[in-house]
């Protein structure tokens, strides 16, 4: 009883055993599909909104242990926080390179003095 699986559920209100694993697909179907199925069961059937029960609970269990997962990898591998607007020059900006090549805007030019203000 889970989603993904490889046919539709079948018209009408019930669903029966073999209705579900295929519903279920193949690895779909597994010990607590079918104790729930066992629970849920009348005449060896289960109604589609007890499927549709089963395959929430399913899903925010699978979301609670992607989450948990994600926040041990984040521990043990910490993400680099971005870098703030005015920490760094942006990329083609006017800073110079590294080991400073480029002259001071108000620097005299190579090969002579300073022209005297007037």
């Amino acid at each position: 009883m889970g989603a993904g699986g490889s046919v539709a559920l079948p018209e009408g209100d019930a669903v029966t055993l073999d209705e579900a694993k295929a519903y279920a697909g193949e690895g779909g179907w597994n010990e607590d599909a079918q104790k729930a199925f066992d629970a849920a069961a009348a005449d060896g059937k289960v109604t589609k909104e007890k499927i549709a029960e089963y395959e929430a609970e399913q899903n925010k269990a699978a979301t609670k242990l992607q989450a948990s997962i994600r926040g041990q990898q984040e521990r043990k591998n910490p993400t680099k926080p971005p870098e703030k607007a005015g920490d760094a020059p942006a990329e083609g900006g006017d800073a110079p390179a590294e080991g400073g090549d480029a002259p001071a805007a108000d620097a005299p030019a190579e090969g002579g003095d300073a022209a005297p203000a007037e």
